[in-house]
Protein backbone atom coordinates (compact mmCIF):
# COMPACT_ATOMS: atom_id res chain seq x y z
CA UNK A 1 0.00 0.00 0.00
CA UNK A 2 1.14 3.57 -0.76
CA UNK A 3 1.76 5.30 3.01
CA UNK A 4 0.25 8.00 1.30
CA UNK A 5 -3.30 6.41 0.89
CA UNK A 6 -3.61 5.61 4.79
CA UNK A 7 -3.21 9.46 5.13
CA UNK A 8 -5.94 10.23 2.67
CA UNK A 9 -8.31 7.34 3.73
CA UNK A 10 -8.27 8.67 7.25
CA UNK A 11 -9.37 12.69 6.18
CA UNK A 12 -12.03 11.22 3.65
CA UNK A 13 -12.94 9.52 6.73
CA UNK A 14 -12.81 11.47 9.93
CA UNK A 15 -12.89 15.36 8.78
CA UNK A 16 -16.00 15.77 6.74
CA UNK A 17 -14.65 19.76 6.08
CA UNK A 18 -12.15 17.94 4.15
CA UNK A 19 -15.05 17.54 1.41
CA UNK A 20 -15.79 21.06 1.37
CA UNK A 21 -13.86 22.28 -1.50
CA UNK A 22 -13.96 19.92 -4.80
CA UNK A 23 -11.29 21.25 -7.36
CA UNK A 24 -12.29 19.02 -9.77
CA UNK A 25 -16.05 20.34 -9.53
CA UNK A 26 -14.74 23.85 -9.64
CA UNK A 27 -12.51 23.18 -13.25
CA UNK A 28 -15.19 21.04 -15.16
CA UNK A 29 -16.80 23.68 -16.55
CA UNK A 30 -13.21 25.01 -17.85
CA UNK A 31 -12.08 21.43 -18.93
CA UNK A 32 -15.84 20.91 -20.77
CA UNK A 33 -15.28 24.43 -22.47
CA UNK A 34 -12.01 23.69 -24.25
CA UNK A 35 -13.16 19.67 -24.28
CA UNK A 36 -16.41 19.29 -25.64
CA UNK A 37 -16.53 15.56 -25.16
CA UNK A 38 -19.19 13.85 -26.75
CA UNK A 39 -21.31 10.80 -25.16
CA UNK A 40 -18.76 8.41 -27.03
CA UNK A 41 -16.12 9.57 -25.72
CA UNK A 42 -13.93 8.75 -22.34
CA UNK A 43 -12.72 10.89 -19.54
CA UNK A 44 -10.54 9.37 -16.96
CA UNK A 45 -10.38 12.16 -13.60
CA UNK A 46 -7.17 11.32 -12.07
CA UNK A 47 -7.44 12.03 -8.15
CA UNK A 48 -11.41 12.17 -8.21
CA UNK A 49 -11.86 12.81 -4.79
CA UNK A 50 -14.88 13.86 -3.75
CA UNK A 51 -16.50 12.51 -7.40
CA UNK A 52 -18.12 15.73 -7.89
CA UNK A 53 -16.33 16.45 -10.83
CA UNK A 54 -16.45 13.60 -12.34
CA UNK A 55 -19.71 13.06 -12.16
CA UNK A 56 -20.71 16.73 -13.70
CA UNK A 57 -18.31 15.56 -16.51
CA UNK A 58 -20.47 12.37 -16.99
CA UNK A 59 -23.32 14.02 -17.90
CA UNK A 60 -21.66 14.71 -21.08
CA UNK A 61 -19.70 11.34 -21.84
CA UNK A 62 -18.47 8.31 -19.93
CA UNK A 63 -16.31 8.42 -17.13
CA UNK A 64 -14.24 6.52 -15.09
CA UNK A 65 -12.63 7.98 -11.42
CA UNK A 66 -9.60 7.00 -10.04
CA UNK A 67 -8.37 7.35 -6.41
CA UNK A 68 -6.71 5.60 -4.31
CA UNK A 69 -8.91 6.03 -1.56
CA UNK A 70 -11.63 3.64 -1.69
CA UNK A 71 -13.89 6.08 0.64
CA UNK A 72 -13.01 9.35 -0.81
CA UNK A 73 -16.72 9.53 -3.01
CA UNK A 74 -19.20 11.64 -1.83
CA UNK A 75 -22.83 9.53 -1.23
CA UNK A 76 -24.38 11.62 -4.02
CA UNK A 77 -22.16 10.66 -6.76
CA UNK A 78 -21.98 7.20 -6.09
CA UNK A 79 -23.39 5.36 -9.34
CA UNK A 80 -23.02 8.82 -11.89
CA UNK A 81 -19.88 7.56 -12.95
CA UNK A 82 -17.04 4.61 -13.10
CA UNK A 83 -14.58 4.18 -9.99
CA UNK A 84 -11.62 2.44 -9.77
CA UNK A 85 -9.48 2.03 -6.65
CA UNK A 86 -5.98 2.96 -7.82
CA UNK A 87 -2.76 4.19 -7.21
CA UNK A 88 -1.36 6.61 -9.58
CA UNK A 89 2.06 5.82 -9.07
CA UNK A 90 1.43 2.52 -11.33
CA UNK A 91 0.67 2.65 -14.71
CA UNK A 92 -3.08 2.05 -15.60
CA UNK A 93 -3.91 -1.43 -17.44
CA UNK A 94 -7.03 -0.20 -19.18
CA UNK A 95 -7.51 1.17 -22.95
CA UNK A 96 -6.30 4.44 -23.59
CA UNK A 97 -9.40 7.47 -22.77
CA UNK A 98 -9.85 10.30 -25.19
CA UNK A 99 -9.11 12.86 -22.30
CA UNK A 100 -7.85 12.79 -18.59
CA UNK A 101 -8.50 15.61 -16.15
CA UNK A 102 -6.47 16.05 -13.01
CA UNK A 103 -7.22 17.96 -10.33
CA UNK A 104 -5.39 19.33 -7.04
CA UNK A 105 -3.54 16.01 -7.08
CA UNK A 106 -0.16 16.31 -8.58
CA UNK A 107 1.31 18.97 -5.75
CA UNK A 108 -0.04 15.82 -3.02
CA UNK A 109 2.52 13.42 -4.82
CA UNK A 110 5.90 12.99 -3.40
CA UNK A 111 8.01 14.84 -5.52
CA UNK A 112 10.13 11.63 -6.29
CA UNK A 113 7.08 9.73 -7.54
CA UNK A 114 5.93 12.82 -9.82
CA UNK A 115 8.24 11.90 -12.89
CA UNK A 116 6.48 8.52 -12.96
CA UNK A 117 2.59 9.69 -12.25
CA UNK A 118 2.65 12.01 -14.51
CA UNK A 119 4.07 9.48 -16.95
CA UNK A 120 1.10 7.35 -16.47
CA UNK A 121 -1.43 9.95 -16.27
CA UNK A 122 0.16 11.07 -20.23
CA UNK A 123 0.31 7.29 -21.21
CA UNK A 124 -3.47 6.64 -20.12
CA UNK A 125 -5.17 9.85 -22.27
CA UNK A 126 -4.91 10.95 -25.40
CA UNK A 127 -4.95 14.66 -24.36
CA UNK A 128 -4.86 16.14 -21.01
CA UNK A 129 -6.09 18.83 -18.56
CA UNK A 130 -4.29 18.94 -15.37
CA UNK A 131 -4.95 21.92 -12.33
CA UNK A 132 -2.06 21.84 -9.92
CA UNK A 133 -1.81 23.68 -6.92
CA UNK A 134 1.55 26.15 -6.31
CA UNK A 135 0.61 26.78 -2.42
CA UNK A 136 0.59 25.18 0.52
CA UNK A 137 -2.07 23.77 1.77
CA UNK A 138 -4.05 24.68 4.93
CA UNK A 139 -6.07 21.16 5.81
CA UNK A 140 -2.65 18.58 6.89
CA UNK A 141 -2.45 21.20 9.85
CA UNK A 142 -5.17 18.88 11.46
CA UNK A 143 -3.29 15.85 11.26
CA UNK A 144 -0.31 17.77 11.78
CA UNK A 145 1.37 16.98 8.40
CA UNK A 146 1.53 18.68 5.04
CA UNK A 147 -0.68 17.46 2.22
CA UNK A 148 0.96 19.09 -0.91
CA UNK A 149 4.38 17.57 -0.45
CA UNK A 150 5.20 19.43 -4.26
CA UNK A 151 4.53 22.84 -4.05
CA UNK A 152 6.51 23.92 -7.72
CA UNK A 153 5.49 27.13 -9.86
CA UNK A 154 4.33 26.71 -13.28
CA UNK A 155 7.87 26.63 -14.80
CA UNK A 156 8.95 23.77 -13.18
CA UNK A 157 6.03 21.86 -13.76
CA UNK A 158 6.14 22.83 -17.67
CA UNK A 159 9.82 21.47 -17.71
CA UNK A 160 8.42 18.08 -15.96
CA UNK A 161 5.95 17.73 -18.18
CA UNK A 162 7.92 18.98 -21.66
CA UNK A 163 10.65 16.55 -20.49
CA UNK A 164 8.36 13.83 -20.60
CA UNK A 165 7.05 14.63 -24.14
CA UNK A 166 3.90 16.35 -23.37
CA UNK A 167 2.99 18.99 -26.19
CA UNK A 168 1.24 21.95 -24.25
CA UNK A 169 -1.46 23.47 -25.84
CA UNK A 170 -2.50 25.87 -23.58
CA UNK A 171 -1.48 27.07 -19.98
CA UNK A 172 -1.99 29.39 -17.45
CA UNK A 173 -0.61 31.25 -14.09
CA UNK A 174 -3.74 31.51 -11.64
CA UNK A 175 -3.26 32.98 -8.47
CA UNK A 176 -3.03 29.43 -6.67
CA UNK A 177 -2.68 26.75 -9.07
CA UNK A 178 -1.42 26.47 -12.92
CA UNK A 179 -3.45 24.81 -15.43
CA UNK A 180 -2.13 23.09 -18.75
CA UNK A 181 -3.92 21.52 -21.53
CA UNK A 182 -2.42 19.15 -24.10
CA UNK A 183 -0.83 15.99 -25.23
CA UNK A 184 2.12 13.61 -26.07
Amino acid sequence: MNPEQAKYERLWGEFAGYRKVAPGELYADHFLSIVKPTPDQVVYDFGCGTGRGAAKIAEYCRVVGFDFAENCRDAQVQGKFEFRQHDLTRPIDIPRADYGFCTDVLEHIPTEDVPAVLQNILDAAKRVYLNISTVEDNFGAKIGEPLHLTVQPLAWWKGQLEALGFRIMGSAELPTSCVFYGYK
